[in-house]
């Protein structure tokens, strides 16, 4: 997304650059539908220097970069208001299957294609080195929490809690959290106020906070330690959660590629209580 590429090369802008970076961060709706003449008289920046910061950011010129906002602003329609303005119910269900997919494959690629792997590589030492891990999810993004912690408990020696639910379901857990441990949250658009909290008792403590969402947006961008960024697009309805699936499956792999010692113990001692249970099992049903 065009909010992400522009948060990540912020800290290299020039200070007229970056002040026109944070009105676009602050107010994206507006700049699309601004002309560069209105556009420049309401942050008193010249229309050159508008042209040069669309041409920064590797657009041809204004218009290409408005224009992409407009698009931008139109994936992000509520899912009633998307239903209403899909085009795809009049299209024959190849055709739809064909949109559908063809998108999701596109929300993989521009995630891949924006990801910055000194941010992966330090989520996944900051994983292998915490004493106790923490993943939070919320709403539609619980199951991707208790998907992630089911794939490293597979590969894992290490104590892993999940945090969801109510505040009373989780404040025993989250009150064992101490400066050493690392707490995952996954949270998409309508960002729960679950996660606001979660990430004050993380700070308070001093424990890593990683985040994956969807763009800088996100109430939590400017509190985390790391930061990963997963294209979310749907032609119909909320969230895609394609992105954040194949982020999960690709970090759970690296750590046990950097550990397979750690990793193999943990598979065959689940694989050996595995067969146990279902012999057992096995045995009660004939009885």
């Amino acid at each position: 997304m065009l909010i992400d590429i522009i948060s990540s090369r912020m800290g290299q802008m020039s200070p007229v650059n970056q002040r026109v970076a944070q009105y676009v961060l602050k107010h994206k709706e507006d700049v699309g539908f601004l002309s560069i003449a209105e556009f420049s008289e309401l942050i008193e920046v010249s229309q050159a220097s508008l042209v040069r910061f669309a041409k920064l950011l590797d657009f041809k010129g204004f218009n290409e970069f408005k224009k992409t906002i407009q698009e931008e602003i139109r994936q992000q329609l509520s899912p009633y208001d998307k239903t209403l303005s899909t085009d795809l119910g009049l299209k024959s269900e190849n055709d739809q299957l064909t949109r559908l997919a063809e998108n999701e494959i596109t929300n993989l690629k521009e995630t891949l294609t924006n990801l910055d792997i000194r941010t992966v590589l330090k989520i996944v030492e900051g994983i292998r080195s915490a004493r106790h891990l923490f993943i939070c999810g919320f709403g539609g993004s619980a199951f991707l929490a208790g998907k992630f912690i089911h794939s490293l408990e597979t590969i894992m020696e290490k104590h892993i809690s999940l945090i969801t639910g109510s505040i009373s379901d989780y404040t025993r857990r989250i009150a064992l959290l101490k400066s050493s441990d690392a707490v995952i949250v996954i949270t998409l658009p309508r960002y729960s106020n679950e996660v606001l909290l979660v990430s004050d008792l993380v700070k308070d403590t001093g424990a890593s906070l990683y985040l994956f969402t969807d763009s800088a947006q996100c109430p939590l961008y400017s509190k985390a330690d790391e930061v990963i960024f997963c294209h979310n697009n749907t032609l119909i309805l909320a969230n895609s959660y394609t992105s954040i699936i194949g982020l999960i499956q690709i970090i759970v792999d690296m750590i046990f590629l950097g550990n397979r010692d750690e990793g193999l113990r943990s598979v065959k001692k689940a694989h050996e209580i595995e067969n146990k249970g279902y012999k057992d099992f096995g045995r009660i049903k004939k009885s």
